[in-house]
């Protein structure tokens, strides 16, 4: 990310706004942590919301000095979570609300869609996640685009290790960033840290989009998560 034309790594937390939306009090607490980024979760109406309130979100962001990353969370675990979306179906809610977008790019990252395909046919996301890329770029939005990973967030099959450079070409604009959700899947310093190493010996942008300190599988290293991030310049943002 950059402001001002200076590069600017994210450090923040996610805000599960769309079932808390009067909770807006949240935003300068967030600050008040030392964040510079807010992870705001919202909904196209398929599962929660609709999220009608982007500028006031957008607002909210900009009054406490914080780059807004904004996700669609009703894509989470399509292809085995019956009620999911798909990214098609998120790309079409981004496009619902551009009017609130466009000329926001210096403050707003659009994370297409949360943890979008489940652990069936984990392979799909390969195909699913260019062509929402695609169809973003061709409406129009110039915005930074952060794409998830499969497998709800934690690659444990390797598809965007493996695959995102088709992912990475599908941007005309050169300007998408993966991001990897670590819970139980790396949840030990050593997990965490080859992860991140071949993701960077391949020069790929990667951000920990959500991280947690513990899960129903154990507890997570999360100081290995912050620390392996801030020695290699990585964004990070906790899941509140």
């Amino acid at each position: 990310v950059e402001t001002n034309g200076q590069p600017l790594v994210m450090r923040g937390v996610n805000h599960e706004h769309v079932w808390f939306t009067n909770q807006t009090d949240s935003f300068a607490d967030i600050k008040a942590l030392g964040a510079n980024t807010v992870r705001v979760v919202l909904g196209t109406g398929k599962r929660w919301g609709p999220s009608n309130d982007v500028p006031e979100v957008i607002s909210l962001c900009k009054q406490n000095r914080m780059i807004c990353v904004l996700e669609v969370h009703d894509t989470t675990g399509y292809g085995e979570e019956a009620a999911a979306a798909s990214l098609d179906e998120a790309v079409d809610y981004w496009i619902s609300q551009k009017s609130a977008l466009v000329g926001q790019e210096d403050y707003v990252v659009i994370n297409i869609g949360n943890e979008p395909i489940g652990n069936t046919d984990a392979s799909q996301w390969i195909d699913a996640t260019a062509a929402a890329i695609k169809k973003m770029r061709s409406n129009g939005f110039e915005h930074l685009l952060m794409v998830d990973a499969p497998n709800w967030g934690q690659d444990w099959q390797y598809v965007m290790r493996d695959n995102a450079q088709t992912v990475l070409d599908a941007d005309e604009q050169g300007n998408t960033v993966l991001s990897i959700h670590m819970y139980s899947v790396f949840k030990t310093a050593a997990s965490i840290a080859d992860y991140l190493d071949r993701i960077q010996a391949k020069g790929w942008p990667l951000v920990i989009g959500e991280f947690g300190w513990q899960f129903q599988d154990g507890e997570v290293d999360d100081q290995a998560v912050m620390a392996e991030a801030e020695a290699r310049g990585l964004g990070y943002l906790a899941w509140s």
